[in-house]
């Protein structure tokens, strides 16, 4: 696919605007100053428009993450970016470097807030935090891969979550059963967590998904070469996923005569993406696999139904992009999941485990048109109401300044260190 003005418009990047060092010297101590940090390049693209109101309302803002196009796109849009090489799964010896990295940079910049995501930048983040005077340190929880860990891995991973919500000054979760996850399992203080309004992390460009003209022509005659009913699956190839649910469910409904399109549109994120890709092709449906591709929102409207089949998420923004295009979405009953769908009301959630419950709201959905527009539209307007980019973005924003003095403040404050 070719880059241009999809790319642009995917991206939502802000004009090129002045770093805090190119202000008249009467306005730089005048701005609070935040440092968002995030583990992964790919991961700085939820971080677009955090920025972008951020700005707005008068923030200097500093991103740190590993190196990658995405965090030099930043960059070249008049942010102020530090490439930090930081590896998601446990590493000793790297963790300790890109601590010291990350404490230097934070004693170096003396911001007012370190946003940090992600749970390896939320561990490094929060101790860096600890340990710099003045700092406030926000722990945002993303997800809890801990969820489908087993043995040793788990209990790593439930240790270093209990570090890195210790070491914060507040700790936001991005669904409201993520909270209630971390407080069943001791990791939070719950007096420390809170979730703002329905939750999401940066919420969805209303804009960029409700369907235009084009995207509808597009759609129609994509239809016409596939089979009804049209399922998809967004995101990213990898066991924590559910596509073995997702892959005997449709086995399932071939064996009640019931076969259409699946469309699976991700990347491979695991050793074991092959073996899935393997599974899901054995089904009896028609299978059509493609990388991601940035005008993601040209899918959504082929769609009759979005299977989120995840075993876990942080909340699934995916649903509420297909929601934009009036997409229903059939969930299992997992943390996160629970937040994006309401079950009757804008999806179909299975409360069983297993293939088989999945598998019959999939056949509820595609027998019945009518259901699929009444939930599709209620996800719309749920959406349009609630998540809107700015919306979002801003309850954070607004979270930031409740733990920092005002901008006039700084002056006298920023001369003592």
């Amino acid at each position: 696919m070719t880059r241009g003005r999809n790319s642009e418009r995917w991206l939502r990047l802000p004009r090129r605007v002045r770093t805090r060092a190119e202000l008249p010297s009467d306005r730089r101590e005048a701005r609070r100053v935040i440092l968002l940090l995030v583990t992964a390049d790919q991961s700085v693209k939820l971080l677009y428009p955090h920025c972008r109101v951020l700005r707005d309302r008068g923030w200097t803002v500093h991103v740190a993450s590993s190196p990658g196009p995405n965090l030099e796109s930043l960059r070249a849009s008049g942010f102020e970016t530090h490439p930090i090489a930081m590896r998601r799964d446990v590493s000793p010896a790297r963790d300790a470097v890109g601590l010291v990295r990350i404490t230097l940079l934070l004693w170096k910049l003396k911001p007012d807030v370190v946003s940090a995501g992600t749970p390896k930048a939320g561990l490094l983040g929060t101790l860096a935090g600890a340990v710099t005077p003045k700092v406030k340190s926000v722990y945002l929880v993303r997800g809890l891969p801990l969820e489908t860990a087993v043995g040793l891995k788990r209990k790593i991973l439930m240790a270093t979550e209990r570090l890195a919500c210790r070491s914060a000054d507040s700790v936001l979760t991005i669904s409201r059963s993520l909270e209630t996850r971390l407080d069943d399992l001791r990791i939070c203080d719950p007096k420390k967590m809170r979730t703002l309004g329905p939750g999401s992390s940066k919420g969805v460009d209303i804009d960029r998904f409700v369907p235009d003209e084009s995207s509808r022509q597009h759609a129609e005659s994509t239809r016409r070469t596939l089979t009804e009913p049209i399922l998809g699956y967004i995101g990213r190839i990898a066991p924590d996923k559910g596509l073995d649910i997702l892959a005997d469910s449709l086995s399932i409904l071939a064996a009640r005569g019931v076969r259409g399109t699946l469309l699976v549109i991700g990347n491979d994120d695991s050793p074991a993406s092959a073996a899935i890709r393997a599974r899901l092709d054995r089904s009896d449906w028609t299978v059509v696999q493609r990388p991601y591709e940035p005008a993601v929102e040209r899918v959504y409207p082929v769609l009759d139904i979005l299977c989120v089949p995840s075993r876990r998420e942080g909340f699934g923004n995916v649903v509420l992009e297909a929601a934009l295009a009036g997409v229903p979405s059939v969930g299992m009953s997992v943390t996160g999941v629970v937040d994006a769908i309401v079950d009757g009301s804008t999806g179909l959630i299975a409360h069983a485990s297993g293939a088989a419950a999945y598998a019959a709201c999939i056949e509820k959905l595609a027998a019945d048109e009518h259901l699929r527009t009444r939930l599709g539209t209620a996800a719309r307007e749920r959406v349009v109401e609630q998540f809107g980019e700015d919306a979002v973005c801003t309850r954070y924003v607004q979270h930031y300044e409740s733990l920092t003095p005002a901008p006039s403040d700084e002056r006298q404050r920023r001369g003592s260190w």
